[in-house]
Parts: C-alpha cells; sequence; structure tokens
C-alpha cells in the first residue's frame, strides 16, 4: 500500500472518531439538564406561621384573596349608594291610595251636657228640683278640590229635656246647611304643599245654617212653639293629622241669627229676634279619604 493511500485512511479514521465522540457529548448534554428539586409544600409549625405564609406577597392564594376584598371594597360603596336611594325612594314616594290625594272628608262631633239641681227663690223655701239632659250630633261632609278648596254640607239634630218642680218641656231642632272651606297645609320645605304630607292644617270659611226648633212643654197647660233661625257662620280653626286617614279638629264659630217665633197657650202670638253668638268646638273627629 502505498503511503497516499495510508494517510487517507488515517484521516477518514480520525474524523469519524471525532464524529463519534461529538454525537455522544451531544446526546448526553441533551440528557443532563443539571440537579432536579423536588416542589415539596413546607410543613406549617402552627398558625400564625399558616397566617404569615397565607399573607406573603406574590402567592397565588394573597393574590386571589387580595383581589376578592379589593372587590368587595370596590363594590360596597356602589351597594351603599344604592341601598341608600332605594330608602330615600321609599321616605319620599307617596302612598298609593294618596296618589291623587285626599278627596272626601267625614267629620263627626257629639256631645251630652246633664244637669242636676235645686232651684229656690228665699233661704226659707224648698227648692225645686231641677234636671235637664241634652245631647247632640253633627255630621260635616266635604269635598276637596285642589287639596286647599272644600265645599262642605253640615246636618245636625239635637234634643234637650229639662224639668223644673212640675215643669216639664221638651226642645227638639234640626239644623242643615252649606259653606265652603279654604285649607292651608303646613309642610316641610322639601315636601309639596298636599295635606298628606302635613300635621297641622289651619282652616277657614264661611257656613250657612237653617235651624227649626220644636218646644213642647206643660205645666198647668201645655204650651208649643216653634222657632226658625238663619245663621251666618264664620269658621277659623285647625286639624291635626294623628294617621293618615284621621284627623283632630278645633274650632271656632262666630254666627249672627235671625229667628221668628211662633208660640201658642191659650193663644197665639209670636215675635222676631236677632242675637250674635259664639261657639268653641273643641274636639271633632273626622276620616279624610
Amino acid at each position: 500500500m502505498s503511503i497516499a493511500k495510508r494517510e487517507l485512511l488515517t484521516r477518514c479514521s480520525t474524523a469519524l472518531s471525532c464524529a463519534g465522540l461529538g454525537a455522544s457529548l451531544f446526546s448526553t448534554g441533551q440528557a443532563y439538564s443539571g440537579p432536579r428539586y423536588l416542589d415539596v409544600p413546607p410543613v406549617v409549625q402552627n398558625n400564625d406561621e399558616s397566617r404569615n405564609s397565607t399573607s406573603t406577597p406574590g402567592a397565588p392564594a394573597s393574590l386571589a384573596t387580595a383581589s376578592k376584598s379589593t372587590a368587595a371594597v370596590g363594590s360596597s360603596p356602589a351597594t351603599s349608594t344604592a341601598s341608600g336611594e332605594t330608602e330615600k325612594k321609599a321616605e319620599t314616594e307617596t302612598p298609593r291610595y294618596l296618589e291623587r290625594g285626599y278627596r272626601h272628608e267625614f267629620l263627626f262631633t257629639g256631645d251630652v251636657d246633664f244637669v242636676k239641681g235645686a232651684t229656690k227663690s228665699r233661704p226659707d223655701e224648698t227648692g225645686l228640683s231641677e234636671q235637664s239632659l241634652d245631647y247632640r250630633a253633627e255630621l260635616i261632609y266635604g269635598y276637596f278640590i285642589a287639596e286647599f278648596v272644600e265645599p262642605v254640607i253640615e246636618v245636625a239634630y239635637s234634643q234637650q229635656k229639662n224639668k223644673l218642680g212640675e215643669f216639664d218641656g221638651t226642645s227638639r231642632s234640626f239644623s242643615w246647611g252649606a259653606g265652603l272651606l279654604f285649607n292651608l297645609p303646613i309642610v316641610p320645605d322639601d315636601k309639596p304643599v298636599r295635606m298628606h304630607f302635613a300635621r297641622w292644617v289651619p282652616f277657614g270659611g264661611l257656613l250657612v245654617m237653617s235651624e227649626n226648633s220644636l218646644n213642647d212643654g206643660r205645666l198647668a197647660s201645655t204650651s208649643t212653639s216653634n222657632n226658625k233661625s238663619l245663621m251666618t257662620n264664620l269658621i277659623v280653626g285647625a286639624r291635626y293629622l294623628a294617621f293618615p286617614n284621621v284627623s283632630i279638629n278645633s274650632s271656632i264659630r262666630m254666627s249672627y241669627e235671625k229667628s221668628s217665633t211662633a208660640a201658642e197657650a191659650e193663644g197665639k202670638s209670636g215675635g222676631e229676634r236677632s242675637k250674635t253668638r259664639i261657639q268653641a268646638r273643641l274636639f271633632g273627629l273626622s276620616l279624610l279619604f
């Protein structure tokens, strides 16, 4: 074999050896990537360490907890604002039955007066027994126009029984009339001027009444009298709304009356008179609808 062929074979074997060594080193480098560590969680010794570990910044659990708390904090003002608006709306919202305001009023008043005593003209005389029973019932119906103007109708009946010694008498009267009242509700500044928003409602007006009374008396003979009156009443008063549909009323009436009387005992007689009267009506109960 010549020197050239030997040299060629030597170079080929050397090249093959280098290639095999490189391949083995490459495969070894791919297989070995350094030391491996097992991710074993640390053992929790007590609750303090557990709380400290969960509050460590960067941990996923703490991030989730922080995000939840942030969301809760961010949503709490909106929730409180919504609840506050709901409560405010509930306070200012007009109840369904009062959306159109009051339209009807029924006012009831009544009183009973009982008197018992004795009457004598001289100290040494025997006193005459005196006894009287008087009761009165009154009904007023009113219809509200725009909450403030109220046309009214009034009907009243009264009866009085008097007994003085041998005298026994009974008086009955029936009256009716119509008029106009004006209401002035006192409401807070942030409320509309409506009666159902007010506690106090002053009122005033004019009422014209007609009254017919019949008197029967017995002493030595029977006597009767019939009295007809026309009364013009100026009314001033106030309502207190104790409940949404119930009010307590007080009023003063100043009236001018003109009447004619016809009496009959053993003969007939009659007359006319005029008078001024003031009445204080301290208690009346109204139902408002």
